[in-house]
This record gives C-alpha cells, structure tokens and sequence, in this order.
C-alpha cells in the first residue's frame, strides 16, 4: 500500500477542519485551514484529557472566531495507542460532530506518524514504529518512504518484546520503549499533524455514519484486578 505525503490544499473546501490528537500523553486540538495558517493546542500532561480537551476545542475555535458549525468536518486520532485516550478524543470528536451535522475524518495515527517521519527522510528509506501496548508488548508497523509518501512494507503487528529486534532488522527504528539496540525516540505527535493528514485525505477518510465507529486498538482491552 502507497500512501501520499503531498498537501492538498483544504481552502477547496472553503471551511476549516477541527482535529483532535488523544493517542498518547499529549492532548490537543487543532483548527486547521491548511499548512500556512492553523491553530495547534497542546498539553503534554498525564491524564489530562477528559479535563482539559474540549477547553482546548474551545481556544483553538477562539483563535479564529469560529463556531463548530463553521467547521468542515472533524478529524480525530484513532491509534493503536492510550486505550483511554483514544475513548475521549473519539467521543468528543462524536459528540461535536453530530451536534454540528459535520463528518467525521478517522485518522490512522501511524499513518499520520509515518508521514510526520518520510518527510525527512529520502526516497526508499525502510524504517519502524514501535509503539508500547504494555510492559511486555509493543505495536510494529515498517514502513518504506518513496516519491509519494511512504508505502507499508509489514502491516500493524502486536510483538512481544523479546522479538522486537527480529522484526526491525537493520531499519531506521523509531519508539516509545527502551532498547538494546540503536533506536530514536519515537515521535511527538500534535494535533496540527493529524489535521494535515485528514485534509490530505478528507474525501477518502471523512463519514457521516459514525455511531459504531470505535478506535483501532488492535489488542483487546482487560481490566486489572488489584488483589
């Protein structure tokens, strides 16, 4: 699968999106008109989300005096990634959505990461994502860049940490946990970055049935008991 890296340009749509980014520890949003003009609020704070996101809907909104009917559609992070998280972001990116009658645009959050990544990178350079699941587990994904973009040479795989190096290889690794071998810190993503690959693909992502859509946590969620 080959995925672009060019920017579309949003002002063909006339109307701004509204993007949230819930995945990890950063909590943001973004209104988003397109490379050269967008808002971007970020907290980077653990567990901060279900207190602090729709403040930040609200200065992102403020920062162009814009109400969320004046909006385009609503793009929203949907992992792998904070199982919790991801619930938030989804539910208030569901509940702006709907009173607005806007679509929702469901961004992969790797894919957004990847593009974040190619961007950098030249042509046919193989590299990874790893991103923790829990203490024994990572999510992988590798990736290649090329003139487009970037194409997805091993799709999403839940690994156990003893088989980590097996699945990098010698590629350019980016992740989250701690390593015995050369690795950079997986990157930080905001909610402007999640705009921007919404945009890039508004037409293909964006839908306006949502009530069943759910984030893509690729493990199933268990519940700790405390003994």
């Amino acid at each position: 699968m080959s995925l672009a890296i060019g920017q579309m340009n949003n002002e063909a749509y006339n109307k701004p999106i509204l993007a949230i980014e819930t995945s990890a520890m950063v909590c943001g949003a973004s209104v988003y008109y397109g490379r050269s003009k967008f808002s971007d609020f970020n907290i980077n704070v653990k567990n901060i989300h279900s207190e602090k996101l729709l403040d930040l809907v609200d200065e992102s909104l403020s920062a162009f005096n814009l109400e969320v009917k004046d909006l385009s559609g609503i793009a929203v992070s949907m992992g792998p990634g904070s199982f919790t998280g991801l619930r938030i972001g989804l539910a208030a990116a569901k509940g702006l959505a709907l009173g607005a009658d806007l679509p929702l645009i469901p961004v992969p959050t790797f894919y957004a990461v990847a593009r974040l990544v190619s961007g950098f990178l030249t042509t046919n350079v193989e590299f990874v994502l790893l991103r923790k699941v829990n203490v024994k587990e990572l999510y992988g994904e590798i990736y290649r860049s090329n003139d487009s973009g970037f194409e997805i040479i091993r799709e999403m795989e839940i690994l156990a940490k003893e088989d980590v190096k097996e699945f990098t290889g010698n590629r350019l690794v980016f992740s989250d946990d701690r390593h015995d071998f050369i690795y950079k810190p997986f990157p930080q993503l905001f909610a402007s970055q999640i705009a921007s690959y919404a945009t890039l693909n508004f037409d293909e992502y964006k839908i306006t049935d949502f009530d069943f859509l759910e984030p893509n946590y690729f493990k199933k969620f268990i519940p700790r008991v405390n003994k």
